[in-house]
């Protein structure tokens, strides 16, 4: 707290230090007749207020890593825009030497020590910030595709994967965290490298959004009363997709889930765990600005509502694992599979919340709620229109689970049952929609047929479960080394089967089935493959 009252005090004329900082660093680097320009100064000027907003902010929490990982970010940016080790050390070096002049002790002692890590951090020289679109992604083509259908600007290439995707069974919550958790990730990645625009990172967003949305009616499920989550941005926070996935895959767990947003008002979010009766928030905050916000909320709530637990994510808390500690929540969550993990073991699933029990001790033996004044009858009003909401929301959610059902019998309708892969019905469903979207977005189809060779000669000798081992190991086969959102397999019959190839050429085709042969002989050699290969509407191929 003491920490905290020094850096409010010290801020207090931020403007002024910041001038001093100028000042010293011009003075430090200028040379003879070689004047600072108007646009460098104002550049300098937002630079070294990010310095002080930084530098404040891990001040007031004792986080080291919140402020290296400014100093990282921000020196990775400046060399991406051809600055050297050396030009990286003066900012430093410059609010080092203001500080000795300008900043109160014992703060000086400790802000000097983080800008001196911050210095060794850059004399290392091995500034980077990788890719968050990696090799070990078990979906790493899926979201490779993905990532550049939203650099480019394809919105419907992007949707068209993660349709594609669902229909393969690719569940709900790998898509989120293996596919649009690293793409969004690798977006902003590549708007601080200053490679894209901001617009193309919002677009990404913004199309990640729409997606999200078509697939929710796949997600409500019919919720546990006993487990409520409210999941909100704080109150100046934007960045909202985050607590979005963590509140749709807690849907999909069973809670009853409110999603409320971005930049939402504290008064608000306190009044939503009043009236929705919350066991759990989700509180999530990206900016480190707004930490001091985030921490005064928890306050009120548990002042108000000590029986609700509050859960905190964002980018700080992936950077500092203790800071949820530090500004009074019950746990953090560093993605979305993470905090529904977390959530469950928080909230067991048969206890009823606490508010409840003490609502419920409240009926009289005649079953009716013993009314104090007007103000105890309001809430009770509110109450029974709570029920009421959570009725129809019960009624919507039963409508989506024959939906759902609806599905399973489609799924059922155009699947062979040995492999599980696509039939020869659904190819025919497909086909023509496939040629017309490859039009559309300009690439080229192949259509593999392919046989076993020697399949008829193995069941003979072996029996029909050795067959059936084939086929379906050969069918496993294909979904492994196929693009996960992009190829399909169907089962043609007996021993056939047909590969639809997206986006490539035959060149790419042929290895990627001579590829699949080569593996399914390390299993059976007895037998191999035979494929004929078919383009429509050539172009140049992709990597597969």
């Amino acid at each position: 707290m003491a920490e905290k009252i020094k850096c409010i005090d010290w801020l207090a004329d931020k403007n002024f230090l910041i001038k001093k900082i100028i000042k010293v660093q011009t003075n430090n680097q200028s040379k003879p007749g070689n004047k600072y320009s108007k646009e460098n100064i104002k550049n300098l000027k937002i630079d070294i207020n990010y310095y002080i907003d930084y530098l404040c902010q891990a001040l007031i929490y004792d986080s080291l890593p919140l402020f290296l990982d400014f100093i990282n970010w921000r020196s990775a940016m400046h060399l991406e825009r051809g600055s050297n080790t050396r030009d990286l050390l003066i900012t430093p070096q410059s609010v080092i030497e203001a500080l000795k002049q300008e900043m109160p002790d014992p703060l000086k002692s400790k802000a000097i020590d983080y800008l001196n890590e911050a210095i060794r951090l850059i004399e290392k020289d091995n500034i980077e910030i990788k890719s968050f679109i990696s090799n070990d992604n078990k979906f790493y083509n899926l979201t490779n595709n993905y990532f550049n259908a939203l650099a480019k600007g394809n919105k419907e290439k992007a949707i068209y994967l993660i349709t594609k995707a669902i229909e393969d069974s690719i569940e709900i919550e790998d898509i989120y965290i293996n596919v649009f958790q690293p793409s969004l990730y690798e977006l902003g990645r590549l708007w601080q490298l200053g490679r894209i625009s901001v617009a193309k990172e919002h677009y990404g967003t913004a199309v990640t959004h729409l997606i999200m949305s078509q697939l929710y009616p796949r997600i409500l499920s019919p919720g546990n009363n006993n487990k409520r989550f409210l999941g909100v941005c704080i109150e100046g926070e934007q960045h909202e997709i985050g607590i979005r996935m963590v509140t749709d895959i807690l849907e999909l767990k069973g809670w009853d889930t409110y999603y409320v947003g971005s930049n939402t008002p504290s008064e608000s979010i306190i009044k939503n765990i009043e009236e929705e009766d919350i066991s759990l928030v989700g509180i999530s905050a990206t900016l480190t600005c707004n930490l001091e916000k985030l921490k005064l909320l928890i306050k009120k709530i548990r002042s108000r509502y000590n029986w609700t637990k509050i859960m905190v994510g964002g980018y700080p808390f992936r950077i500092d694992k203790q800071l949820w500690e530090k500004i009074g929540a019950d746990c953090y969550g560093i993605d979305a599979r993470q905090a529904a993990a977390i959530a469950k073991k928080l909230i067991p699933a048969l206890s009823k919340n606490k508010k409840f029990t003490e609502f419920k001790s409240r009926f009289e033996n005649n079953g009716q709620i013993k009314i104090e004044n007007e103000k105890e009858l309001y809430k009770n009003l509110i109450s029974v229109n709570n029920e009421l909401l959570t009725a129809k929301r019960e009624l919507q959610k039963k409508n989506i689970e024959l939906k759902n059902l609806n599905e399973k019998l489609k799924q059922i309708a155009i699947r062979d049952p040995l492999t599980n892969l696509f039939n020869r019905r659904y190819f025919y469903q497909k086909i023509d929609e496939e040629i017309n979207r490859a039009k559309r977005l300009d690439y080229g189809i192949i259509i593999a047929m392919i046989d076993i060779n020697n399949f008829k000669k193995v069941n003979d000798k072996y029996g029909h479960n050795k067959g059936d081992q084939i086929l379906k190991k050969f069918s496993d086969i294909m979904k492994n080394n196929l693009r996960m959102g992009m190829d399909t397999a169907f089962r043609w019959g007996g021993d056939e089967f047909l590969i639809l190839l997206v986006d490539t050429n035959l060149m790419k085709a042929r290895e990627v089935l001579n590829r699949l042969n080569s593996i399914l002989k390390n299993y059976f050699n007895e037998v191999s493959l035979a494929f004929g290969l078919g383009e429509i509407n050539k172009k140049k191929s992709i990597d597969i």
